[in-house]
């Protein structure tokens, strides 16, 4: 703030010099005015009742000394056809001054259009309690390398009020309980530049429109640090606000209030609230905007935010601006539909608060911009739907998700990157339906979460993006998360205690073109109770490939499931219906390996186990095994093996395969098992001391119609 002033203090300065050339350029008539008597008048004001009526040229009142007037001027009823009154000084080192009495209205009551004010300064009288230091109810005012302040006397008021048409440059107001400038006509179109407004109130701005359109504000400084440093009031439109500063540090204060005014904008400017909200829109404030800009806060009250936008206020933009909160909100949507962000960074660092905050909002826009806040959610959508998030990247290390999506549906995430090293990437929360993210990277480092986390929220898509935590979980779905789509996706974890993707309790999941792959656990867990769920076109790899857990009637077709350290696929605890079809099933284990999982249909796959290919075991039970390729080559395990105790394995059908082992016995029936049927079969052993079908201690199976080879 002191080189601002400084800065500005030099301005009026260079102004103060300038001014004698500018009455001599511009002036048809010049009239002096020094207490000394040596001139033409010793009265400002009296110099002004000298005017004419009606002017034929351009009218100069000097003042040449630099003395204090202690009058109030008023300029009025004047025909100016088209020139200007200038009143001010030609002196270029110290400046008069002009101190209103007791009982004035101010210093300078102007009531004519086309008049200037150069060059002087504007004090107040300790105890003369008047409301305005200049007041213009007419249009067409200029001041300039004025400074008003409030002395110790009491303004209460306004420091400035204008009408419409104004300009104020090189000029600064510094008062206390009252506005530093205030633009009260709807004409507005009045220019604020190089001038520096303080005000130290509660009740009263530094800067206030009311109702004023049209306006600039330019490469000036504003503060209020008990108050509203800025705002513009209702139908306070059209305004532009453009390298400057605005500034308080109360709670209850703001940088900038726009309440409801429409079509604003503030560009290259620096906005700061230490103790509250930096910016607020509100009351309906529309199609508003804030680029290339600082905003700053440090609140931490839950209802605070460096930007503030509220009650309504639609349609608004920040775009190419830096935003930070880092005990706080950084941008709160609270109740709007319509509205963006983009090209801008939004930073917090509250471990309770997020950077990004919607609530109740819908068709926001945050685009091309980066979301922070390493200690807490660094987005968090509640309540809010239909809004897009594209090309942007947010960030967080919190326990919970990066961007947390909490009741709030049909929201949009593409083209992004989210990450977190403390938690979840995305976590997807009760009834946040119809969620899609799409081309989006998700990424995890935390070993009890994942890229996304969906709990007890359908219809979510994800498509085209990349999901990765090389310590936890890649995807995990929770009851209530059905009809979730995962397609063109990959997901890689390398975790031995979690899964690449986990769901539990889920039905209707569709897993397509996709690459799932954990390279020490579990690459897809149906944990329990899921069904109507399909796998297609889709890869999927882990230590495990695929375990199924009381899962029925789902399909997996044309696929490949790997596991490199266990099973392919894993059909366990009563998974039922369900059916593998036209994929390509390995695994260091078993390639299918099905303990208590009963009436499922394998058909037209190949396999391939280190162990088995295909093991029906414990309460394996109508499984059907059709048109199917499986081999191995163990000594000790068929490459079929069905196997149970005290006849639990039972009417299982094996029609139209080929089953070899190239080291062992090809099909095994154990004891424990009856009732199943092997037809139209090729079973094929490539050892010299193993049959290719072994039925010790089994009864009443039937293998019938099928070639039994011992190829050695």
């Amino acid at each position: 703030m002191r080189r601002r002033l400084l800065v500005v203090s030099l301005a009026l300065s260079l102004m103060a010099g300038l001014a004698a050339d500018a009455f001599a350029q511009n002036c048809t008539i010049m009239k002096g005015v020094a207490q000394s008597g040596t001139t033409d008048y010793t009265t400002i004001g009296a110099a002004v009742t000298g005017i004419p009526a009606s002017l034929a040229g351009d009218y100069c009142i000097s003042v040449l000394d630099t003395l204090t007037y202690n009058e109030q001027v008023e300029v009025r009823n004047i025909v100016t056809n088209g020139f200007r009154i200038y009143i001010g000084t030609d002196t270029s080192g110290a400046r008069p001054s002009v101190r209103p009495p007791l009982t004035s209205t101010a210093a300078f009551v102007i009531a004519n259009a086309s008049v200037s004010i150069v060059g002087l300064n504007v004090f107040e009288t300790a105890g003369t309690n008047i409301p305005f230091g200049i007041v213009a109810s007419s249009g067409d005012v200029s001041i300039t390398s004025v400074s008003v302040s409030n002395g110790a006397g009491s303004l209460y008021t306004a420091g400035i009020l204008l009408s419409s048409n104004s300009v104020v440059a090189y000029s600064s107001v510094n008062v206390g309980n009252a506005h530093g400038l205030w633009l009260f006509s709807p004409g507005g179109k009045s220019d604020i530049s190089y001038s520096t407004l303080t005000a130290n109130s509660s009740l009263y701005q530094g800067l206030y429109l009311q109702g004023s359109a049209g306006n600039t504000l330019t490469n000036s400084y504003v503060e209020n640090n008990l108050g509203q440093a800025v705002m513009l009031d209702t139908g306070s439109n059209f305004n532009g606000i453009s390298l400057s500063t605005m500034i308080t540090n109360v709670a209850a204060g703001r940088g900038l209030f726009i309440n409801a005014s429409d079509s604003n904008t503030v560009t290259g400017s620096y906005v700061r609230n230490n103790l509250g909200v930096a910016v607020r829109l509100a009351g309906g404030a529309d199609h508003n905007t804030i680029s290339q800009s600082t905003v700053s806060s440090n609140s931490g009250l839950a209802a605070d935010a460096a930007v503030l936008i509220e009650n309504g206020s639609s349609s608004n933009t920040v775009t190419g601006s830096r935003i930070v909160n880092l005990n706080g909100h950084g941008i709160y949507f609270n109740g709007i539909a319509h509205g963006e962000v983009s090209y801008s960074t939004v930073i917090s660092a509250s471990a309770g608060r997020p950077a990004l905050y919607l609530v109740d909002s819908g068709s926001i826009t945050i685009s091309s911009s980066y979301v922070q806040n390493l200690s807490y959610y660094a987005a968090h959508l509640f309540n809010s739907d239909k809004n897009l998030i594209e090309q942007s990247m947010i960030a967080s290390a919190y326990s919970g998700g990066a961007l947390y999506l909490d009741e709030s549906s049909s929201n949009t995430v593409i083209n992004s990157e989210v990450q977190n090293s403390g938690g979840d990437a995305v976590y997807v929360f009760f009834q946040s339906n119809s969620n899609v993210f799409d081309q989006c990277d998700l990424q995890s480092s935390d070993a009890i979460s994942a890229g996304i986390y969906i709990n007890a929220s359908s219809e979510t898509v994800v498509t085209d993006s990349h999901l990765e935590n090389m310590a936890g979980y890649g995807a995990v779905l929770l009851s209530g998360s059905g009809y979730t789509r995962i397609e063109t996706s990959t997901i890689v974890v390398n975790n031995a205690a979690g899964d690449a993707v986990e769901v539990n309790g889920v039905d209707y999941l569709f897993i397509s073109d996709s690459y799932i792959q954990n390279t020490s656990g579990n690459a897809l867990d149906y944990a329990a109770q899921s069904q109507f769920s399909m796998v297609e076109l889709s890869t999927v790899i882990g230590a495990s490939g695929v375990t199924l857990n009381t899962v029925s009637s789902s399909t997996f077709t044309r696929s490949v499931f790997r596991g490199t350290a266990g099973s392919g696929m894993q059909f366990a605890s009563n998974s039922s219906y369900n059916t593998l079809s036209q994929s390509s099933v390995t695994g260091t284990a078993d390639g299918i390996y099905v303990p208590n999982g009963s009436s499922n249909t394998f058909s037209q796959n190949w396999v391939w186990g280190g162990n088995s290919a295909i093991n029906l075991f414990a309460n394996a039970r109508d499984n059907s095994i059709s048109l199917s390729t499986m081999t191995n080559s163990n000594g000790v395990y068929a490459a079929l093996n069905i196997e149970g105790s005290f006849n639990t394995v039972y009417s299982n059908a094996v029609s139209g395969s080929y089953i070899q082992n190239q080291s062992g016995v090809a099909v095994k029936l154990q004891a424990g098992t009856k009732l199943n049927a092997i037809s139209q079969s090729t079973l094929v052993s490539l050892s010299a001391t193993n049959a290719a079908l072994s039925g010790v201690a089994s009864s009443d199976n039937v293998v019938s119609d099928s070639n039994l080879l011992n190829a050695a």
